[in-house]
C-alpha cells in the first residue's frame, strides 16, 4: 500500500492526503444517524473545512424523524419451527405480524406483475425478497396490504446488511407522511434466507412471524458547508454524505467520498486563480436513512437553485473490488460528464439516467432541475456493504484519488468555464439543435 501512495494522482489529488482523512474517519467509528459518531464526524468536518481555509464555514440544521432500533426477530412457525438471524429494517412499523411467506424474487415491478398474472395475492402475506435495496421494493408494495416484509441479505460470511425500508423522498416536517411503513420488516442472513426460499418451494406453506420494535421521535441534524468564493453569483455544489449505516464503520460508504471531498476542496483552494463560480462544499447528513440532508439542502436553498450550474456527488467512489466505470447523471449533465471523464482517459462503461436511480444525494438536485452527477467505479459485488466489515480493507487511497479525479475535473470545469449553461444546452439538444459550448 505504501508504494502506491508515493505519486499524486492527476488533477492534483494526493492519495496521501486522502489516506490521512480516512485514518481520521476510521477513528471516529460508526456514524449512524443520531449516534455520538455522527456528531463527532459533523464537528470533524466543521473543523477540517475551517483549517483548509474555506469561507463561510457553517452548519445548517434541519429536523427529521429519528429511528432508534430496539429489537428485531424473525421466526418460522411451521412446517419446521426455526429462529432466523436478522437485523431490523429501519423505518418499518414497530409491531409484530405473521402470515404465510411468499417469495417475490427481487421485488421488481416485473416480478410483481408476473405474480399478479399468476393470481398470487399478497394481502396478509409475509413478503420475502432478495432485492438488494428494500427501499426500491417497498414503494411497489403500497396498497397491497402485506403483513410484513423480509429481506434476504446478500452479505458474505454470515453478516447481515443494514438498510432503511424507505429512502427518497423523505418528509421534511411532521406528520412525517409515509414514515414509518404500516408493517414490520427485518433483514435475514443469506444462508437462512435461501433455506427459507427452498422450504417455500419444496415443502409448501411456511408461516413466518416478524417482530420489529423501534422508537421514532423528531430530532435535529446538520449539513456542514464551506465555500471557495467565486467572482459571480453562480455556484457549483460538490458534496458527500458523512453518516454511515448502523453498525458499519462506513469507510467505503462513505468515508471514501468524504476523504475525496476534502481533497478536492484542498485542490481547488490551491488553484492559481479564483473560480468564476463559488464552489460550495457540503457534508450531507443522513443519506443512509433517506437522503434527508440533501433533500433539506435543496428545500432550504430553493430560491437560489437556479444559480447552481451543476452538482457533483461523491458516494463510495471506488473500492478494492473490481467495478464498472459508471456515471449517474441527469440529461443536462450527461454529455458534459462523459466528455470530462474522457478528457481524463476514463471511459465510462455505463451511463445511467440518474432519475431512475434515486439512491444517493444527487437525486434531490436532479428533481429540483439542477444538473447533477455521480462518477464511480460501481462495485455492486462488494460483499461487506452496509455491514460491520466496511472498513479500511475495502478502499485504496490511490484508487480513490484516481477515480475522484473525474469529479475534481468536473468541479474545476463547472467552476471556471465561460458561457456554461447545461440546462439550456440540454433543451437545445432536445429541440434538435447542436451546441458545443462547454464540451
Amino acid at each position: 500500500m505504501s508504494a502506491m501512495l508515493t505519486t499524486p494522482a492527476r488533477a492534483g489529488l494526493d492519495p496521501r492526503e486522502i489516506a490521512r482523512s480516512l485514518d481520521d474517519i476510521e477513528e471516529i467509528g460508526n456514524r449512524f444517524a443520531g449516534s455520538p459518531g455522527e456528531a463527532r464526524c459533523r464537528d470533524y468536518l466543521l473543523g477540517r473545512f475551517a483549517r483548509l481555509g474555506l469561507a463561510e464555514v457553517r452548519l445548517e440544521p434541519f429536523s427529521y424523524l429519528g429511528y432508534e432500533p430496539l429489537e428485531a426477530r424473525c421466526r418460522a412457525l411451521c412446517p419446521e419451527p426455526r429462529e432466523l438471524a436478522c437485523r431490523p429494517l429501519q423505518y418499518s412499523a414497530s409491531t409484530a405480524a405473521q402470515g404465510e411467506a411468499v417469495y417475490i424474487g427481487g421485488g421488481s415491478a416485473d416480478d410483481l406483475q408476473r405474480l399478479d398474472r399468476l393470481g398470487v395475492a399478497l394481502a396478509g402475506k409475509v413478503v420475502v425478497t432478495s432485492g438488494r435495496f428494500p427501499f426500491y421494493v417497498t414503494p411497489l408494495l403500497k396498497d397491497r396490504d402485506v403483513a410484513a416484509v423480509v429481506v434476504i441479505s446478500d452479505a458474505s460470511d454470515g453478516l447481515i446488511t443494514n438498510h432503511a425500508a424507505m429512502l427518497y423522498r423523505p418528509p421534511l416536517e411532521p406528520p412525517w407522511r409515509g414514515r414509518p411503513l404500516p408493517y414490520p420488516g427485518v433483514t435475514i442472513e443469506a444462508g437462512a434466507g435461501w433455506e427459507l426460499v427452498s422450504t417455500i418451494a419444496a415443502a409448501g406453506p411456511v408461516t413466518l412471524r416478524v417482530e420489529h420494535a423501534a422508537r421514532y421521535r423528531e430530532r435535529e441534524a446538520h449539513n456542514v458547508l464551506g465555500e471557495i468564493p467565486g467572482t459571480t453569483d453562480e455556484q457549483v455544489v460538490v458534496g458527500a454524505h458523512y453518516d454511515s449505516q448502523a453498525e458499519s464503520p462506513g469507510i467505503w460508504d462513505n468515508g471514501a467520498g468524504l476523504a475525496c471531498l476534502l481533497e478536492i476542496a484542498r485542490h481547488e483552494l490551491e488553484a492559481r486563480h479564483p473560480p468564476k463560480r463559488t464552489v460550495v462544499a457540503v457534508g450531507f447528513a443522513l443519506e443512509e436513512i433517506g437522503l434527508w440532508g440533501s433533500t433539506a439542502y435543496t428545500a432550504a436553498h430553493a430560491e437560489s437553485l437556479r444559480d447552481i450550474v451543476g452538482m457533483v456527488n461523491l458516494d463510495g467512489v471506488s473500492s478494492v473490488y473490481p467495478g464498472s466505470r459508471s456515471i449517474y447523471a441527469d440529461e443536462s449533465m450527461r454529455d458534459f460528464a462523459v466528455r470530462t471523464a474522457r478528457m481524463e482517459g476514463w471511459e465510462p462503461e455505463e451511463v445511467i439516467d440518474a432519475r431512475t436511480r434515486p439512491g444517493s444525494d444527487h437525486a434531490p438536485f436532479v428533481e429540483a432541475g439542477v444538473p447533477a452527477c455521480l462518477a464511480i467505479e460501481s462495485a455492486l459485488g462488494v460483499p461487506y456493504y452496509h455491514t460491520v466489515r466496511d472498513d479500511r480493507s475495502l478502499v485504496d487511497p490511490a484508487g480513490l484519488a484516481s477515480t475522484a479525479r473525474i469529479s475534481a475535473r468536473l468541479v474545476e470545469r463547472l467552476a471556471r468555464e465561460e458561457n456554461l449553461d447545461l440546462r439550456s444546452q440540454a433543451a437545445a439538444g432536445r429541440n434538435g439543435s447542436s451546441t458545443t459550448s462547454g464540451g
